[in-house]
């Protein structure tokens, strides 16, 4: 090589067109990779910008999870401190035994009057209850399920454990299993209405104790994915969560009505 000068080892091998041709041709594909390279470079900084908000969020999530769990415990505590009633208003073992079904039960306690009653003025509480569980209509007062079951009350989609409160003042005449409706709660709001709610997972209340409207009734049944799982399942990697139902049904004179009337409820 060093018997040829340095301007003759610039030359292509195929002589000076072709090295015009290819000097051309690198003067095309240099902008365009230098492009290319742009826009790769900007993607990746998106990605590195993705997952460090990504991470904050997963860290922001575990907390939150972790002080969902310990609020939950808390909750738990301080119900179990309650001064409790001196004895349940009805023998809950009876009526579960004489029961065949939740309207026999709701029509035995209508019967039974309880040790104390709130003040009456449920009446003018029409449109103005919140639902006891944050969730999601399903099936109406009468409204035909897919399996073509109608049910004289609403059937509420919510999350599992979701927290199940009191949508108004009243007494609680049971809590308890019952048959396979779960763990289900009867409230007394006035001396001819019941309110019934089943589904329950856990009742944190006891019979006779008197409620106030948005204390805490205990939760429905299913599993809430511990932190690291509920991450992974919102990337898709695991399956949904299967969500939980409350059945609410609203009684007066011993016959079921229509609950949404008294429910500010979103359509």
């Amino acid at each position: 090589l060093e018997r040829f000068p340095p301007e003759a080892r610039l030359i292509h091998p195929g002589g000076s067109l072709a090295a015009a041709r290819s000097g051309l041709l690198m003067a095309e594909i240099v902008p365009t990779l230098r492009k290319e390279l742009a826009i790769l470079r900007g993607a990746l900084q998106r990605i590195s910008a993705l997952r460090a908000a990504q991470s904050r969020a997963r860290d922001t999530l575990r907390r939150n999870l972790a002080g969902l769990q310990e609020a939950r415990a808390a909750l738990t505590r301080q119900l179990a401190g309650r001064d409790r009633p001196a004895g349940p208003p009805v023998d809950a073992d009876k009526l579960r035994a004489d029961a065949a079904t939740l309207h026999d039960l709701a029509a035995a306690l209508g019967r039974i009057a309880p040790p104390a009653t709130p003040e009456d003025g449920f009446e003018s509480m029409r449109g103005r209850l919140a639902l006891p569980v944050n969730g999601t209509i399903l099936h109406r007062f009468g409204e035909a399920d897919a399996a073509g079951i109608t049910r004289p009350g609403l059937v509420i989609e919510a999350a599992p454990q979701a927290l199940v409160t009191s949508p108004v003042r009243a007494t609680l005449l049971y809590a308890g299993p019952f048959l396979d409706y779960g763990e289900i709660v009867i409230l007394e709001p006035a001396p001819e209405y019941l309110v019934v709610l089943a589904g329950l997972g856990h009742i944190v209340r006891e019979a006779g104790e008197i409620i106030e409207p948005g204390e805490p009734l205990g939760t429905l049944g299913g599993l809430q994915p511990a932190g690291e799982e509920f991450l992974i399942e919102q990337t898709g990697a695991l399956p949904e969560t299967r969500s939980e139902t409350l059945y609410l049904e609203l009684r007066r004179d011993g016959a079921p009505i229509d609950p949404m009337p008294w429910f500010a409820a979103k359509p």
